[in-house]
């Protein structure tokens, strides 16, 4: 579950959700095992790398050189778009791991 709830904050940071409305328990536990799958791309670990924000390990949103870097990152645009076609839930992920 770990691993899962992290992938989330950082799908939440890429997708730029802004919800006022924190997720339901159901919710969350449709994205989290949908957006799982995006660990096995390999644009999930260039973002990482092209950017220097680790996204599994993170207890902070990117700072504002991190996203420069994301953005100019054809890792991290693939990624983007692949987190943003699963069509995750438009609301706030409870991520307890991560201090966010």
């Amino acid at each position: 579950m770990n691993t899962k709830t992290v992938l989330a904050i950082a799908a939440a940071a890429f997708v730029g959700s802004a919800a006022a409305e924190t997720c339901s328990s159901t919710d969350q536990t449709t994205a989290y095992s949908t957006l799982a799958s995006v660990l096995t791309l390999s644009s999930f670990q260039g973002c990482a790398d092209d950017s220097g924000f680790s996204l599994l390990y993170s207890t902070s949103l990117p700072d504002d050189d991190q996203y420069v870097k994301m953005c100019a990152s054809d890792n991290c645009k693939s990624l983007i778009e692949s987190v943003a076609a699963l069509n995750p839930p438009n609301c706030d992920l409870t991520v307890p791991t991560s201090g966010l």
